[in-house]
């Protein structure tokens, strides 16, 4: 509620002590009024309408005289009693005021906090629509490669991949294929080979003759000549007991295609070669490997064993050459004479070479009779 506005009134009082005439009696006021309240801020808007009556009387109470009234010492005003009716005749007859409802704990002149607006957040956009890959379409399938067949190996083209850069299978490229065969070329193999392809040329085979003859025997790669050559070696191996009959064409076609052209002999160490290889039956095995030691007395295992001996015998370099002669004697001397010599004869038509080896002998590896001999003599 405002609060009420004082009216000044005349102090008929004075310093003298005399006191003041009442004043003149008026027409209550009549007041409207009327409150208007807003939200926020939260402020009291009162308006008065004052009636012309009311408006009158107070024009007149305003122009009368009004008595100077004196100070009090304590410097407030001193409300005559005269106000103080007036007042209270305005209280009374004055419209209860409309009270405004405000909030609580407020003091005077205090603002009312307005309350917090929620603002909307704003609206997120959808995330755009991501369009869909487009299918990829599927590959073609490709069609699987139609296999080659494989020529059939031949005759003819197993010799061109034997061959390499030559024309022909030499001893350049034999020890390859040996390699390949797993097989030593210590071994009779390869003079075998030349012998049963007719071999012209020394250590030569041509095209034509290594066609003809696995053609001949229904071989066409290294795998079926190793499931037939192991038989056919054995079927030539030199034999004592009984004779082999097959070996002797093959030992003395071996020392005629081991002459060089226009000669009767061979050298001593080609001849030598041939001795090892052709009158050794273990070298007939596809399966034989080399012996690194050798035998230790000079003696050679198996059926010929002078083979060793004579080829020491022949280092010592009485002789050059080797005949046709000489070559073939000494594979009758094995045949006939034992190792400790007691079948042979000086009156026995031997090559004179044959002769000088067995005096050889007996100095470089007596027999126990020779011991007992000598010792006798001695």
């Amino acid at each position: 509620m405002p609060p009420k506005k004082k009216i000044r009134t005349a102090d008929t009082s004075n310093t003298t002590g005399t006191t003041a005439a009442a004043p003149p009696t008026r027409a209550p006021l009549k007041r409207r009024t009327t409150t208007t309240t807003t939200a926020a801020p939260p402020t009291t808007t009162t308006t008065t309408r004052v009636t012309r009556s009311s408006t009158r009387n107070q024009t007149a109470a305003q122009s009368a005289p009004v008595p100077e009234v004196a100070a009090p010492k304590n410097g407030r005003r001193k409300r005559t009693a005269a106000a103080a009716v007036l007042d209270s005749e305005d209280e009374s007859t004055m419209p209860p005021a409309k009270t405004t409802r405000v909030a609580k704990d407020r003091g005077a002149g205090a603002t009312v906090a307005k309350k917090p607006v929620a603002v909307p957040k704003k609206a997120v956009a959808p995330k755009k629509a991501v369009a869909p890959k487009k299918a990829v379409a599927p590959k073609k399938a490709v069609a699987p490669k139609k296999a080659v067949a494989k020529e059939p190996m031949t005759a003819d083209k197993w010799f061109d991949l034997l061959k390499g850069s030559y024309e022909v299978l030499n001893p350049a490229n034999v020890v390859n294929w040996m390699q390949e065969l797993d097989v030593p070329m210590e071994t009779p193999l390869y003079y075998f080979l030349l012998y049963s392809c007719q071999s012209t040329a020394q250590f030569t085979i041509t095209k034509s003759q290594f066609v003809n003859f696995m053609n001949g025997i229904g071989v066409k790669n290294n795998d079926q000549l190793l499931a037939k050559i192991g038989p056919m070696l054995t079927a030539i191996r030199p034999s004592l007991d009984p004779v082999n009959p097959r070996f002797k064409p093959f030992y003395k076609w071996c020392f005629n295609h081991c002459r060089d052209e226009g000669a009767k002999n061979v050298p001593v160490d080609i001849s030598c070669e041939l001795f090892s290889i052709l009158l050794d039956t273990n070298r007939y095995s596809i399966t034989w490997k080399p012996d690194k030691d050798g035998p230790k007395d000079g003696r050679s295992s198996g059926e010929f064993p002078h083979v060793h001996a004579f080829i020491e015998y022949l280092a010592t370099g009485p002789v050059k050459v080797i005949t046709k002669d000489q070559f073939d004697q000494f594979y009758e001397f094995n045949a006939s004479i034992s190792w400790d010599l007691k079948e042979h004869s000086e009156e026995s038509a031997w090559p004179a070479l044959l002769d000088n080896y067995v005096a050889w002998k007996k100095e470089k590896y007596p027999s126990p009779v020779q011991l007992e001999s000598k010792t006798e003599e001695d």
